[in-house]
Formats: C-alpha cells, structure tokens, sequence
C-alpha cells in the first residue's frame, strides 16, 4: 500500500486511532462492569440476607428447643436410675445359671432309666418333660433333681406317679431371677 500521508499527519492519526481505542477499551470495561453489578449485586444482598435469616433462625431454635435446667436435671435423674437398674441386673445375670449349665445338669441326674424329652424355658418356669422306666426311677429322679442347686423347687405332680411302668412326666422348676 502506497502512503501518501506526510509523516507528522500520520503520527497524528495514529495517536488518535490510539486514542480512540483507549476510550472504546474504558467504555467497554465501563459496560461490563456496570452489568456485572447489576447483575450479581442483588444475587449478593440476597444471599446475606437469607444467611442473617438463618442464623436468626438457628438462634430461635436454641432458645426455645433447649431443655430447661429442671428437663435437664429429670433426664440425669433417669439415666442414673437406669444405670442403677442395668448395673443391678448385669450382677443379677451373672449369677443365675445358664441354660446350657441347667441342661447339663439335667442329663447327668437323668441317668439311663429316665428318658427326657424335651425341657422347656417360659420366664423363670423350667419344665422338663420325659418317660421313666418305672415309678421308683421316676421318684428317685426327682430326688436327685431336687439336691442340686437351682432345682430346689422341683415339683413332679402326683398325677405324674399314676402309673407304675414307663410314666409320663412334666417336672417344674421355678428358677431364681
């Protein structure tokens, strides 16, 4: 391209293109920025707006959710009680026999003439159902039975001894709690 501008002309129009370009730059970060206040600034008050409310919220919540002192107080009143209760049962578990510890012993008083069939655990009620030989082993069973710890309370109902050869039999015990 041929220049026909003579040089002082030329660094004056330049300037000005220069100029012109500055302006059009500051105009359009002027534009910008205006849009972008406009456009987030509400979205901004908004959001303060909504964190001041929950926070006055939460505050509410406090004051009229918390136990009163009395609440508070009843509370760890019953959590003692049924720390107590839990500590006192845990002992009273501990004592008593287990199932297992019963079957056992129930087995080895049984002996050979005696045929248990089935022992039955309802709250602190154990019933042993079984066959024995004859009366006499039947009698002598529950003699046994009552000498060990825990069976002390054995009761064979007489209607149990009616018959003399193989009597059917429910035996029960009421454990100790």
């Amino acid at each position: 391209m041929l220049n026909l501008l003579p040089e002082q002309a030329k660094k004056r129009f330049i300037l000005a293109y220069r100029f012109k370009f500055a302006i059009m730059c500051a105009v359009f970060l002027c534009m910008l920025l205006i849009s972008a206040v406009v456009g987030l600034l509400p979205s901004y008050l908004n959001m303060r707006v909504q964190a001041e409310r929950n926070r006055e919220q939460a505050e509410q919540k406090k004051q009229t959710s918390g136990p009163s002192i009395e609440q508070a107080e009843a509370r760890v009143g019953a959590n003692k009680v049924l720390a107590q209760y839990l500590v006192d049962r845990v002992s009273v578990l501990e004592k008593a026999p287990t199932l297992s510890l019963l079957t056992k012993t129930i087995f080895d008083v049984a002996g050979s003439a005696v045929v248990i069939e089935g022992i039955e655990l309802t709250g602190t009620i154990l019933t042993i159902r079984g066959e024995a030989a004859t009366r006499e082993e039947l009698i002598s069973f529950h003699q046994r039975l009552k000498k060990q710890q825990y069976f002390e309370t054995a009761l064979l109902p007489i209607s149990d001894l009616a018959q003399s050869i193989k009597p059917r039999f429910s035996i029960q015990i009421v454990l100790p709690q």
